[in-house]
């Protein structure tokens, strides 16, 4: 894996589980890319660099910030006690 600031990828690309597999789009590609996979993802990308000073860091953060600021507080309660699952190292992803 290339360093965080030599790395192309972006926080929406889900890298393929094959080897030289072309990478899905967490948007464009919703619902057919494996939930294990993005599991995988986190683990093995994201946790390496959320709590440190990258591009990749402040785009999940603006991401997560975006997206929450977005939602009515209805549908931000149901969403929130999913929080375990969109929280790496305590910080929102």
């Amino acid at each position: 894996m290339l360093p965080h600031n030599q790395s192309k990828r972006f926080i929406m690309s889900i890298p393929s589980i094959l080897a030289g597999g072309a990478p899905s789009q967490l948007l464009s590609d919703y619902g057919t890319i494996d939930l294990k996979r993005i599991k995988t993802y986190r683990e093995t990308y994201i946790d390496t660099y959320i709590d440190t000073a990258c591009r990749e860091a402040q785009d999940s953060n603006l991401l997560y910030e975006c997206i929450m600021k977005s939602l009515a507080s209805e549908c931000k309660d149901k969403v929130t006690i999913w929080k375990k699952h969109y929280f790496a190292k305590g910080l929102p992803s």
